[in-house]
């Protein structure tokens, strides 16, 4: 996953495809997509848009998105995918369902919660199976413009994630 380190600001975390499928070792741990912790504060320091974050490890406390951080720190967040077995994120409390997360932070009005096939746990190009959920569900970004294969992403509705 990623974790934001120290306390910095202006984060831009667009178009990431997170899938944390293998359990760790430890049953008692945390386990999350993305983890921003108490040390970022400033208000508006993060970014987050048009990411697929998927926790599907059967082990320990799972999230798609873990925030020790309050709301205030999200300038944006808005069109991800979130997806875990456990609890869809952590802000003040776990937040079970997209809804009780949407509540929390205030946004992610345009957000998803569908757990995405991909091609195989190496390989995070979605198939066909549930292609329509997640497809064109993103916003547009000027500063992402062409997927990871180098493919043009749509100016109006491009996909979420990393492809």
């Amino acid at each position: 996953g990623i974790t934001f380190n120290g306390a910095s600001s202006g984060y831009k975390i667009y178009n990431n495809t997170i899938n944390m499928a293998t359990n760790q070792t430890i049953t008692t741990g945390m386990t999350a997509a993305i983890n921003v912790p108490s040390s970022i504060t400033a208000a508006g320091a993060i970014d987050l848009r048009n990411n697929i974050l998927v926790n599907a490890q059967t082990t320990s406390n799972r999230y798609a998105i873990y925030s020790s951080a309050p709301a205030t720190v999200y300038s944006n967040i808005d069109y991800n995918n979130y997806y875990s077995a456990g609890n869809i994120g952590y802000l003040g409390s776990a937040r079970a369902t997209l809804a009780n997360w949407q509540t929390a932070t205030g946004k992610d009005a345009n957000s998803l919660n569908v757990m995405p096939s991909f091609t195989s746990a190496t390989d995070l190009h979605l198939t066909d199976v549930n292609n329509d959920a997640i497809s064109n569900k993103g916003t547009a970004l000027a500063e992402v413009t062409v997927d990871i294969d180098g493919d043009a992403r749509s100016a109006t509705t491009p996909d979420m994630g990393a492809d």
